[in-house]
């Protein structure tokens, strides 16, 4: 993956968003991010400015069992970050 974004949606939503979970052993393909409120037909903005999105190591487990030659003892986890 080239780490470019291929494709962008945008839909409103009536119910709150999920948390993010890490994604096991890559870097996640997707993200929802929740720019605004609606109430009324007033928009209540949430993010005001640009994010650079990155996906970003998290955490790491021993994986259980024998691992083979050359292979990582770890599952490492990945979710985004932004600033």
């Amino acid at each position: 993956a080239t780490g470019a974004v291929t494709g962008v949606s945008y839909t409103i939503e009536t119910t709150p968003p999920t948390s993010a979970q890490p994604a096991k052993n890559a870097p996640p393909t997707t993200i929802d991010i929740l720019l605004a409120i609606i109430s009324d037909g007033v928009a209540f903005n949430i993010v005001s400015k640009s994010l650079l999105m990155a996906a970003a190591l998290k955490y790491q487990t021993e994986k259980v069992g024998p691992v083979g030659p050359g292979e990582s003892p770890f599952e490492y986890y990945y979710a985004w970050s932004w600033s």
